[in-house]
């Protein structure tokens, strides 16, 4: 695997064209893009045109600032970076001015709030960094688009608050700025990272935030273990693995990274499916096992996230899995667009059944077994490891994890006759 050299990203970005896309596609990807969602991408770009167009409907949420049940992180701020994010998309594919307008609306009243999360979490925390991502994207596909007052709103915001994110990942007084396998940093990385490539020609302080972004982004690629598994629950881990791959396709557009032999990436759709409960006990709201931080509904995707890993090692089971999820009505569509730019036709999709009924993940000491493997089957998880896993055990003096992981070894769970027997005690306290 390259890793991606922080000079050589810099020297890269020297050599982009002055006017976008530079982010996730190219003028000639676009071209593609177009064609396709018209044949192999159709069904995927229907979905995504629906969302773009229920979004154009509405008003982006009004400020405020209770935030009861988030701990000041302002979580009701997170859906407004994601429509953003997807309506520039679909501007940049359609070139239809009321999805423009729609993105200029809701990245103004982003830009207007007065903090992105309450305290400690103000400019640093998820909701900083989904709503920074966003006005990124939208910059580098929009930018000439915009009008005088929109450009100028969305570059004076962008800066500023990447400048702020910047000084919160140097600094120990942020809880994650050093929690290399944590979704938070891996958010607030891959925002700056988008910050930094469509502002590059703005200043000179762009260039800081893709050095910081990438430095972090090695850091989290080193700590990483070769199972595709995560201490965090599987909601949390779905986060980490989009922005993962997110940093890795504009690390890939540098030509700064290549993971293909990423072992961690290569097994995380066997760790998705096995956390999966059986099929035909699926509903929104209980899926998936919750070990760890976590509820039994999938917060992130996983189908885009999936769809990648189909594209980048031939991988059938990932998307079948992602097709059946969407299938289902169980997966969390907050980044439908990356469906369309991720999804590769060439890879047929096939189902699971001739997978062991058993997996043992080494490094988080996590073994999943099933009665067998058809869709009313039952299953029992078990853990006992560290709560970070053997790998991060070994490289660190200091909690990698940003709060997270609970320390229950010798934790089990049983799923039957579509029920759950014996279960996880949920997103909260951390006690053995």
């Amino acid at each position: 695997m390259l890793l991606p050299d922080n000079d050589a990203v810099v020297r890269a970005l020297t050599t982009l064209p002055p006017a976008g896309p530079r982010l996730f596609v190219t003028r000639g990807r676009l071209a593609a893009l177009r064609e396709d969602i018209g044949g192999p991408r159709a069904r995927l770009w229907s979905r995504s045109l629906a969302i773009a167009d229920a979004l154009a409907e509405r008003d982006p949420p009004a400020y405020r600032n209770d935030d009861p049940g988030s701990a000041g992180q302002q979580v009701w701020q997170q859906p407004v970076g994601d429509a953003i994010a997807h309506l520039a998309f679909v501007y940049l594919v359609t070139r239809d001015r009321r999805h423009l307008g729609a993105a200029s609306l809701w990245a103004s009243a982003s830009c207007a709030y007065p903090t992105w999360g309450l305290g400690q979490y103000d400019g640093a925390g998820v909701s900083a960094g989904r709503q920074l991502f966003g006005l990124a994207v939208l910059y580098d596909w929009a930018r000439d688009a915009l009008d005088d007052a929109t450009r100028s709103l969305v570059r004076h915001t962008l800066c500023r608050r990447a400048s702020a994110l910047y000084d919160a990942m140097q600094h120990e007084s942020v809880p994650w700025y050093r929690a290399y396998l944590s979704h938070r940093l891996l958010v607030a990385a891959c925002a700056m990272a988008a910050a930094g490539v469509a502002a590059f020609d703005e200043g000179e302080e762009a260039t800081r935030w893709v050095r910081i972004a990438f430095h972090k982004f090695r850091s989290c690629l080193d700590a990483l273990s070769h199972d595709g598994a995560g201490h965090e629950g599987l909601g949390h881990w779905e986060v980490s693995l989009e922005h993962l791959l997110k940093l890795a396709h504009i690390a890939e557009g540098l030509g700064a990274v290549d993971v293909h032999d990423q072992p961690w990436l290569r097994s995380a759709a066997r760790y998705a499916s096995y956390m999966a409960l059986p099929r035909a006990s699926w509903t929104r709201e209980n899926c998936i096992v919750d070990i760890g931080d976590a509820t039994r509904a999938h917060r992130s995707g996983p189908g885009p996230a999936l769809r990648r890993l189909a594209s980048l090692y031939g991988d059938g089971d990932a998307q079948w899995l992602a097709e059946e999820l969407e299938r289902a009505g169980v997966d969390a569509p907050n980044a439908e667009w990356l469906n369309v730019l991720w999804h590769d036709p060439a890879v047929t999709a096939r189902g699971a059944e001739a997978a062991p009924t058993t997996a043992h993940f080494e490094d988080r000491g996590r073994v999943v077994g099933r009665s067998g493997r058809e869709d009313s089957a039952s299953m029992v998880v078990f853990r006992c490891g560290p709560p970070a896993g053997h790998r991060a055990h070994e490289l660190f003096d200091h909690d990698p994890c940003g709060g997270h992981a609970h320390p229950d070894a010798n934790h089990l769970s049983i799923f039957a006759n579509g029920q759950w027997l014996l279960s996880d005690d949920g997103y909260g306290g951390k006690e053995t």
